[in-house]
This record gives C-alpha cells, sequence and structure tokens, in this order.
C-alpha cells in the first residue's frame, strides 16, 4: 500500500429510532466509536418517515459527533424508493443540505433525485440489489453519483447469482435466486464504473456489530458487514475523496486486510496498457484463508488457495482480450467470512493496435 494511505473501517448503514430502528441518534454513534471500535459511522433512516424536523435533528448529530482524527460521521438518510430505480442510500459531505424524498413531488425517481443533487456534494450507494421486492434497477444509473454499490449487509450477498450468504427475505436463506439483472455483477457488466462497501443495515442500534434485521429489530439474519477505505487521514475530506475514487473495500464483518494492485495502480481505478496486466495481491486475513480469487468481468480466471492466514501471490493475465476489462479480488475464509476489492478498470490494446 502507499505509505500516505491508511486503512480506516465503518458502517455506512444504520438505522435509529428515528424511523423503524432502535436506540437514538447518540447511541448509535456512540456505539459506533466505543464498542464496535469503529472509525466512521453513518446514520441512514428511511426518507418517507424522517420529518423535516427530524431531518435537522440528523445533520446536527453528525455535525456534532464528527471529530476529525478520531471519528467521521457523514449526514446521510435512506432513499426508500421502490417503484423506478430501488433502494439507495444518500450521503452528504457536508451538514446543511436539503433532504429530497421519494414521496415528495419532484424527488419521486432516481432521476429526479440526481437532478435535485447537482452542484451538491453528494453519493447515492444502491443496496440489497437483489432483494425480491426492494431491488436495484440498473436501468436507472448515474455515474457521478453512483460510484459505489453496497455489496453485502446484514441482508446477504448481491454478488452473483448463487453467491454465498444469499440474500434473505425474511430470514435466513430464505430466498436464494436474484431477480434477473439485479446483481452487482449485472451492474458491471452494463459498464458501470461501481466500487464495493458493505454495511449492516441494521435496526438494533448497534452499527458495526450486529445480525438483527428488519423492522426494530425483529429478525435475526447474517452478520453485518464493513466498509474498509484507503485514506490519507480520519477526516471527512479524506473520506469522502477514497469513496469517491472508490478507494475502498466490503467485508462481511472480519477486518480482514486487502490489498490489490495492477501496473502500481490501485483499487478503484481505471487505466489503459497495451501490455498483458500484472497483478498484485496480498491478504491478511483474521483466520485461515480457503482460497482467493482474481475476477475478471465476471470470470474466476486466477485461483490462490490458502495455507494459514496470510496469502501473497502475482500473477500476469496473459489471456486478457482487448477493450474494457475489470477485475476484483474475492477473499473467502476458512470461517466463512469474506471480502470483495473494488474493482480496477484495465482498457487493453494489443501493440499491434497502438499506433
Amino acid at each position: 500500500v502507499k505509505p500516505d494511505y491508511k486503512i480506516y473501517w465503518g458502517d455506512p448503514h444504520v438505522h435509529s429510532s428515528l424511523s423503524d430502528g432502535l436506540g437514538t441518534l447518540e447511541e448509535c454513534y456512540e456505539y459506533a466509536r466505543y464498542d464496535a471500535d469503529l472509525d466512521f459511522a453513518v446514520v441512514t433512516d428511511h426518507d418517507t418517515m424522517i420529518t423535516d424536523e427530524k431531518w435537522e435533528l440528523i445533520k446536527r448529530a453528525a455535525s456534532d459527533f464528527y471529530e476529525p482524527g478520531k471519528f467521521v460521521t457523514f449526514s446521510g438518510y435512506e432513499y426508500s424508493e421502490r417503484k423506478y430505480g430501488g433502494d439507495k442510500n444518500v450521503y452528504y459531505f457536508t451538514d446543511d443540505q436539503p433532504i429530497f424524498r421519494c414521496i415528495d413531488e419532484g424527488s419521486k425517481t432516481p432521476i429526479e433525485l440526481w437532478n435535485n443533487l447537482r452542484g451538491r456534494k453528494a453519493l447515492t450507494i444502491p443496496h440489497h440489489t437483489t432483494h425480491k421486492y426492494m431491488r436495484t434497477n440498473w436501468d436507472y444509473h448515474d455515474p457521478h453519483f453512483q460510484r459505489l454499490v453496497e455489496i453485502y449487509s446484514e441482508w446477504g450477498n448481491s454478488e452473483y447469482p448463487g453467491n454465498p450468504r444469499p440474500l434473505c427475505l425474511n430470514h435466513l436463506h430464505e430466498e436464494r435466486a436474484p431477480p434477473k439483472g439485479t446483481t452487482v455483477q449485472d451492474g458491471l457488466a452494463r459498464g458501470y464504473r461501481l466500487g464495493f462497501v458493505a454495511g449492516s443495515d441494521n435496526h438494533s442500534g448497534q452499527p458495526g456489530y450486529c445480525d438483527q434485521m428488519g423492522n426494530f429489530s425483529r429478525r435475526r439474519a447474517y452478520h453485518g458487514g464493513l466498509t474498509a477505505i484507503y485514506a490519507e487521514s480520519l477526516t471527512r475530506e479524506a473520506l469522502w475523496e477514497a469513496l469517491y475514487n472508490r478507494r475502498c473495500y466490503a467485508t462481511t464483518g472480519a477486518r480482514i486486510i486487502v490489498e490489490f494492485f495492477m501496473d502500481k495502480h490501485m483499487m478503484g481505478e481505471e487505466y489503459s496498457t497495451n501490455e498483458p496486466p500484472e497483478i498484485n495481491v496480498r491478504v491478511l486475513g483474521t483466520s485461515s484463508i480457503e482460497k482467493v480469487e482474481v475476477v475478471r468481468s465476471n470470470k474466476e480466471i486466477f485461483v490462490k488457495e490458502g495455507n494459514g492466514s496470510q496469502v501473497c501471490f502475482h500473477f500476469v493475465d496473459e489471456n486478457i482480450m482487448p477493450g474494457f476489462n475489470y477485475y476484483y479480488i474475492r477473499v473467502t475464509q476458512e470461517d466463512g467470512e469474506m471480502a470483495w476489492s473494488s474493482p480496477i478498470w484495465v482498457h487493453y490494446l494489443h501493440k499491434e493496435d497502438v499506433k
């Protein structure tokens, strides 16, 4: 890793008693910082349940609990729209922005939402993309605001059909077959440049360490996920810059260290080359590693079997096809915990095609 970057851990998807969760805003942030030992967290209550007064409380709490160098917050909410594009979280860089609800005139569709966000420093991140009722419709996309996708949460994993920890509906393992065209890989296959994050989507007031889902945490599910961010410092400016540039990765909750470079380019970057790309990976697990896979354009092209809690390897992809390709790393531990790096996009040209 470049020496000016450190890894910061957080939960960007938290609900409180202001919508359908448990715990006050203060309790959520205090739990995140002092009990779960997180570096950052964001309360993202449902927009349909947030009054203007509650929105002011959310922004004030984000401002009050932000302490540069110690703990980072952002103002955010869940845009709970399920007719057009599906649920997504809205994040603001500053604490002085308005809320655009999916039930309000002028912001009822993703396109209207993004139009309202023009000129504002904001990100929108879709989640549980393969859910039967709250799924993502990849026909709606904005490359400026929608630069990340939540690949995993307490609901489960939305990477591809048949993946481990399939998305659940009301309890563990209820739903296994995702609706067609809704997976994270489906979004990538459309050419979208999507980095990966994970969160809990917890409603228990316990960000970063929880396994209770649904309204007021009435059901147990998978353990909540975490997002790891490579950033220069623990400040809003540094974390936002890293998220915008997709310099982040997702885990199922275990603090697995993932380093992923291609020709000295980090996860989240895009570059061109006329040489077969050189891939370098280092993984430090929290238990014994079962395997580390290199995924190119949704196909596993290389597997390194684990032998202990550390895996390092160097790999040159001699079989890359001309044009745009994207690569990411998938880690699976023997205890079932997983991690996914954000992709790196490579535009490959044969030497004879370069003039």
